[in-house]
């Protein structure tokens, strides 16, 4: 007996690829309503519960804009007179250049493994398991 496409945890065949279950549970709306002189339109996406549980991990979103107000404010305020807030400033500005660092080794190195991951997962339709087949 051939237990390659079987649930490992309840050996049911009745399994199914993530990456599968995840395409054909969204659906997209559009709709325009005409409404005396004037028209709505109705744009959205429409995502099944199974869909979203198994939907694949999404780069973090790096953003840049607050680290470079911080550098700007930190400059102005770099003079003894204001040494507390210079100081504040410059962990501030420290803290939000190292988060977008951060964001950006997670895009770059630990992102692709894990949804590398999700294209092998599968989902078992009796006992709910997810796993992995390569």
């Amino acid at each position: 007996m051939n237990n390659e496409f079987r649930c490992p945890r309840c050996n049911s065949e009745n399994i199914q690829s993530c990456q599968v279950i995840y395409q054909s549970g969204i659906s997209s709306s559009n709709a325009a309503t005409l409404a005396d002189k004037f028209i709505a339109v109705t744009k959205g996406v429409n995502m099944t519960a199974l869909a979203s549980s198994v939907a694949p991990p999404e780069k973090k979103k790096e953003d840049w804009t607050w680290s470079i107000i911080c550098i700007f404010v930190t400059y102005m305020f770099f003079d003894m007179e204001n040494f507390f807030l210079f100081f504040i400033f410059l962990c501030i500005t420290g803290f939000l250049i190292k988060s977008n660092i951060d964001i950006q080794n997670y895009n770059e190195k630990i992102y692709p493994e894990l949804y590398e991951t999700w294209q092998h997962s599968f989902f078992c339709h009796r006992c709910g398991n997810i796993f992995v087949m390569r």
